[in-house]
């Protein structure tokens, strides 16, 4: 809680916070880090008394910091809604309020490939500034981002900066965004990706079955017990050693499985940079192929034109020609 306190007052030392739009993202930057903090300590208190990570995943999971340099400018991070393909992922993004905040809406850029949303463009959503007309000036920062949680599993429907990836390519995405936070912008800025991104890993766990795996092949491999004649002292320490070679043998497949998972995620992550840059080539190819083929109708037009009018012309020279010898004769 010192943390947080000591966060407010340094944004307060650089805002106005008599501005109404400042005053009120100000107490929206305590109220949202006061209860990512009250997460992480009921998670960590959880993992302290159970001997391991607990499910994390369960309710909404937002870690979000207005940034210094620009308290109208935040960085966040949203965890995929449990139950769905996004699950056990961690998606990072910008939120751009405006001037106006909170009585106009403001914008979201995604930064973490999803397959539902494109990278680094401002995205079509009820609750952005693309449709004003919806957004409430009670609605908060959290309540918006609670929203996109839920808008991600629905149909992009062609709106803008929608993208349709199958279920298996938004799964490997999801997995791909837990190796680390996207690069973006100034040392500061990625200092607080970072950050956030350590957090968000605390309250996400992954997936269920992708940590286990390596446990259930270890599993299912274990020794047979084998009777022996030795003595009962030496029995003992025979068990303790296969204990310990079957725990060791647990934890290299377990690393395997984590680091076969983690390559498929982080594939997953170029090839949707690839199919992003194709998209853009296509798109590029295409803005100028219309150019060209409206450049072509028009200089079609203006020759038929000047061939129509160098026809009249020539009409109408014959004509007085004729006049002025029906005149001579």
């Amino acid at each position: 809680m010192a943390a947080m306190a000591s966060d407010v007052e340094a944004l307060k030392a650089n805002w106005n916070a008599k501005t109404p739009s400042v005053r009120r993202i100000l107490q929206e930057v305590k109220e949202l880090t006061s209860r990512a903090e009250e997460q992480l300590a009921r998670q960590r208190g959880a993992s302290t008394s159970t001997g391991g990570g607990s499910d994390a995943g369960e309710g909404v999971a937002i870690v979000a910091e207005a940034l210094e340099e620009n308290i109208f400018e935040w960085h966040f991070a949203i965890g995929g809604q449990v139950g769905s393909e996004y699950e056990g992922g961690v998606y990072h993004g910008r939120i751009l309020l405006p001037a106006e905040y909170p009585f106009k809406p403001p914008d979201f850029v995604m930064l973490t490939p999803s397959g539902r949303f494109e990278v680094g463009k401002r995205i079509c959503l009820s609750i952005s500034r693309h449709h004003p007309e919806h957004w409430q000036p009670s609605w908060s920062v959290r309540t918006a981002l609670t929203a996109l949680i839920a808008f991600m599993p629905t149909p992009g429907e062609g709106a803008l900066g929608s993208l349709n990836y199958t279920e298996r390519e938004k799964r490997d995405l999801a997995l791909g965004s837990r190796v680390r936070a996207p690069k973006f912008g100034n040392a500061n800025r990625q200092e607080v990706s970072d950050r956030i991104h350590a957090k968000m890993l605390e309250l996400v766990a992954p997936r269920k079955g992708e940590l286990e795996t390596g446990a259930a092949a270890a599993e299912d491999d274990e020794p047979e017990k084998v009777e022996d004649d030795k003595p009962e002292k030496a029995s003992k320490e025979s068990a303790a050693e296969a204990s310990g070679d079957v725990e060791n043998e647990e934890g290299t497949r377990r690393k395997e499985s984590l680091d076969e998972s983690a390559r498929a995620g982080l594939e997953a992550v170029v090839e949707f940079r690839r199919r992003e840059r194709e998209r853009a080539a296509a798109e590029e190819e295409r803005r100028h192929g219309l150019g060209r083929r409206r450049g072509g109708v028009g200089d079609l037009i203006l020759s038929t034109v000047f061939w129509v009018l160098l026809a009249m012309a020539t009409c109408a020279i014959l004509k007085n020609v004729a006049k002025s010898s029906q005149a001579y004769l």
